[in-house]
């Protein structure tokens, strides 16, 4: 039994590993940087009214929202960014989907909702996070032109 649960151990990581290694892959560093990047892990990071709160210089042209969740982050989110020309609130909901097999199996985890940031014009853009009160988890929430 002591050398199943090892191996399984074994094989989490190491499938945790190539996920994160094919992600800085993917991310490639070749593009450009987030817009807005906030790893919020802590209640202390939202401020008045439970909501982190932060003006960046934005392009103008098409924006990603990506995340970096994991199981104890927010169930939903609303992310809202405003700025001249830019008008987006969008309410994404965390979701697990299993991989592996019954001997290795573990839960990733993403959001679901619009991503799409069309920023109508460069210059201050206001991106507010709302979890909903559920401050405890911890999730990265960034920006990226397309």
């Amino acid at each position: 039994m002591q050398r199943r649960t090892g191996s399984l151990i074994a094989l989490v990581s190491a499938g945790v590993c190539l996920y994160a290694f094919a992600i800085s892959l993917d991310e490639g560093g070749g593009g450009p940087p987030p817009t807005f990047h906030a790893t919020l892990a802590e209640p202390s990071l939202y401020g008045d009214g439970g909501t982190h709160v932060q003006v960046v210089d934005a392009p103008a042209g098409p924006h990603e929202l990506r995340f970096v969740p994991n199981g104890d982050s927010p169930r939903t989110l609303t992310v809202t960014a405003s700025g001249e020309g830019t008008s987006f609130e969008g309410t994404l909901s965390l979701v697990s989907e299993r991989q592996g097999t019954e001997a290795a199996e573990y839960y990733t985890w993403d959001y679901e909702g619009p991503r799409l940031v069309e920023v109508g014009a460069a210059g201050p853009l206001e991106v507010r996070v709302d979890p909903h009160g559920q401050t405890g988890g911890s999730v990265s929430v960034s920006l990226y032109p397309r």
